[in-house]
């Protein structure tokens, strides 16, 4: 469609629902909001995020929806923006979640799910609940993963085989043959190596991965996907290897889950707790590479599940650290502090 006929139809789509609610003004001023729409009413913020901006995958189930990527971030920018004191977000896709993270700002988002003409408002959820450490025979890989060269790292429940931060393989349970370790960047490298390979030891085509991977895996080497995927990832895996980059004490950062799985299309920041030598968490770090205007928010409920009273700090590259980085962190209830780490990181 016409990006101007779109344009147009959002904003009339969201003037006839915003008008149900408290704060609406027929004389609302419409102003530009790059995610969808948006009317400012005196001091009130009415935002329409287009569901059409949302990523999809041809190869996920028809059932997996969510919100457009960077649209909590950019509401927040907006309502700096404009001086808005209250903001109202319209949602096709939204669920408990998005309302958790919306409401870790110190201006929190009221946010409605579309339903035909109707609104219902969204209530926050409870805290991420990390999944289950996997079984014990699926932890038996670890050894084997190592002996590699990889880092063996417990996500979501799984184990994963990473080099520099880039998953070069999982263990998955078959129904039939138990634990396997499969090897591959993403789901098509994994089944294509399943394909090419069959009868061969995973351990040897694990070896020949990370082999592969560290050599392009650096500052120095040319453009390719080895290095451009997971960078946050990476960024994690070099400041737990050497945390005096980001201002940390040796031995002090460990590796934890985020609360909404990433993938090698929609990445997100990677996350690790700062502990003191008893145990207890005193910073939860995230690691973010390039402008994700999601990068705040998801770090913010991460603490919220993992230590809800300690510190945040946010990692980027230098040149990394734009304002409006610092703007969002500084938007939060409980701010975040954001460090820069020199580029010898990827060395």
């Amino acid at each position: 469609m016409n990006p101007e006929r779109r344009q147009a139809l959002l904003a009339t789509k969201l003037r006839a629902l915003a008008s149900i609610l408290a704060g609406w003004d027929e004389g609302a001023d419409a102003r530009p909001f790059p995610a969808g729409a948006s009317f400012l009413c005196g001091s009130t913020g009415f935002l329409l995020v287009d569901e059409s901006r949302r990523e999809r995958d041809p190869h996920e189930p028809a059932t997996v929806r969510e919100s457009p990527r960077g649209w909590l971030g950019g509401a927040r920018i907006w309502a700096a923006r404009q001086k808005a004191t209250r903001i109202h977000g319209l949602l096709d896709v939204v669920d408990g979640a998005d309302a958790r993270r919306a409401a870790l700002f110190s201006l929190a988002p009221t946010l409605w799910k579309i339903d035909g003409r109707s609104l219902t408002m969204v209530a926050a959820s409870a805290p991420f609940a990390e999944a289950p450490a996997p079984p014990v025979d699926v932890l038996a890989f670890a050894g084997i993963i190592e002996a590699a060269g990889a880092e063996a790292v417990v996500e979501h429940g799984e184990l994963r085989a990473e080099v520099l931060g880039l998953e070069v393989g999982r263990v998955r349970v078959h129904d039939e043959l138990g634990p396997i370790l499969e090897v591959g960047v993403g789901r098509h490298d994994r089944l294509a190596n399943e394909m090419l390979h069959a009868g061969t030891d995973s351990e040897e085509v694990l070896s020949r991965a990370v082999e592969v991977v560290r050599e392009r895996r650096t500052a120095t080497a040319g453009p390719h996907p080895a290095n451009q995927l997971q960078r946050e990832r990476w960024l994690r895996s070099a400041l737990c290897a050497r945390p005096g980059l980001g201002g940390f004490a040796a031995g002090e950062l460990r590796p934890v889950s985020a609360t909404v799985p990433m993938t090698l299309k929609r990445p997100g920041p990677a996350m690790a707790l700062a502990c003191r030598p008893d145990g207890t968490v005193h910073t939860v770090v995230a690691c973010t590479v390039s402008l994700d205007l999601d990068a705040i928010s998801f770090a913010a409920d991460a603490r919220l599940t993992w230590a809800p009273d300690a510190g945040l700090v946010v990692c980027v590259p230098e040149g990394d650290d734009t304002h409006i980085l610092h703007e969002l962190a500084a938007a939060l209830a409980h701010p975040a502090e954001v460090r820069t780490v020199t580029n010898a990181w990827r060395e």
